[in-house]
């Protein structure tokens, strides 16, 4: 069964999770990236960049690295 990571976290563990996807989106912002140009750098579709600026907290730590190393 699987569970969802969003109902199995503390609700200030969520809070956590967006700031974090909110301040690589404001990064990626200030370097004049677009998003799907960061995506294919860090070998991500589109969709998972997008998942990760909002904060999503079922990504993979690995994934968050490869993002802001490609920012």
């Amino acid at each position: 069964m699987k569970i969802s990571q969003s109902s199995a976290l503390a609700p200030h563990l969520l809070d956590q999770a967006t700031q974090l996807g909110r301040r690589l989106a404001r990064l990626r912002l200030a370097r004049g990236i677009k998003q799907t140009d960061a995506a294919l750098r860090a070998g991500l579709s589109r969709n998972t960049a997008y998942r990760l600026e909002r904060g999503d907290p079922g990504l993979a730590f690995g994934q968050v690295l490869r993002y802001l190393d490609a920012i």
